[in-house]
């Protein structure tokens, strides 16, 4: 966003969601029905701002869809299904940031199907970032959203890595892998590769987004706007315990080893230890489960209760 033409909301995760439930808005050819779902999209939008916690409300509020939100009359005109409709929030957004081309970027904690997202959306342009999944887990078990469990982190990203992979099967969808440690250590080429598989117009002036100064406002992203150094790369080999990266050979090892991330020696054994952090994590998290059932609380009457107030 700071060097191509290009704007992005604060993460959204409502694509995925709302059109697993669009049946409880009825026909969308009508407006009035695509009128009710994008208000209530907005409604889950300022209910996730919210429960993110860290952020300066304020700040991501305007760096979000949220911003678009005096434009709905003219969004939900301009559309005609749900696929048109998020198109066409996304475009307004964009317009508003004063760029031509627009992305969603939303990190989601349970893996999404590729064929749900492009049910949902058309034929789209995916870029997808991986990273070893070991110094994935590092850097989640420090915030308020990963796990400290290594089991049940290996096991969620191979489930990433697996549906990342079946993006070769969708129809009119075109996929470009960057790796972390690729960016991270030649962080110029890659960004040009990932404008040129886009089709991004470089900016003749960068600028740093107003996305970035409000995820900036929380602490796990304090560093938003610095240069990523080599540190952030292989830490496992210096902060991970044994049996923390054995977990993984065991759990992840065929996704590590088709991404490059080496995974020396034969395949360990499971171990009790193992065992009792992979039952530990079969737990569900009722939070997010509560998160995903929101469209269908709104759509039974529930937005009168929860959309009461900004907050």
């Amino acid at each position: 966003m700071r060097r191509y033409d290009i704007a992005i909301p604060f993460e959204t995760h409502f694509i995925p969601v709302f059109h697993r439930w669009r049946w409880l808005y009825g026909d969308l050819s009508r407006r009035q029905n695509r009128g009710a779902l994008l208000a209530d999209v907005y409604r889950f939008t300022r209910i996730w701002l919210v429960a993110s916690k860290t952020f300066d409300l304020e700040m991501i509020t305007r760096a979000s869809v949220l911003s678009t939100e005096d434009q709905a009359t003219d969004i939900v005109a301009e559309s005609h299904d749900f696929s048109s409709l998020m198109h066409t929030l996304f475009a307004a957004f964009a317009r508003q940031q004063g760029a031509g081309s627009y992305a969603d970027k939303s990190s989601f904690f349970a893996p999404v199907h590729p064929a749900r997202l492009a049910a949902a959306l058309g034929p789209v342009k995916v870029v997808a970032v991986v990273r070893d999944g070991r110094d994935v887990f590092l850097s989640s078990a420090r915030t308020w959203f990963g796990t400290v469990n290594p089991v049940q982190a290996a096991r969620l990203w191979a489930r990433h890595i697996a549906l990342h992979d079946a993006w070769a099967d969708i129809d009119k969808a075109s996929v470009f892998t960057l790796r972390y440690e690729d960016l991270v250590n030649n962080p110029a080429e890659q960004l040009a590769a990932v404008a040129g598989f886009l089709e991004l117009a470089p900016r003749q002036i960068p600028k740093t987004p107003l996305l970035a100064k409000a995820m900036a406002s929380a602490p796990e992203h304090a560093r938003l706007s610095e240069t990523v150094g080599s540190a952030s790369v292989n830490r496992n080999r210096r902060e991970m315990a044994a049996w923390q990266r054995d977990a993984f050979a065991y759990f992840a090892g065929d996704a590590q080893r088709r991404y490059g991330y080496s995974t020396p020696g034969p395949t360990p054994r499971l171990t009790a230890r193992m065992a009792m952090s992979f039952l530990s994590g079969l737990t569900p998290d009722p939070a997010r489960l509560a998160k995903s059932a929101l469209p269908m609380i709104f759509a039974c009457g529930g937005r009168a209760f929860l959309g009461r107030s900004s907050r």
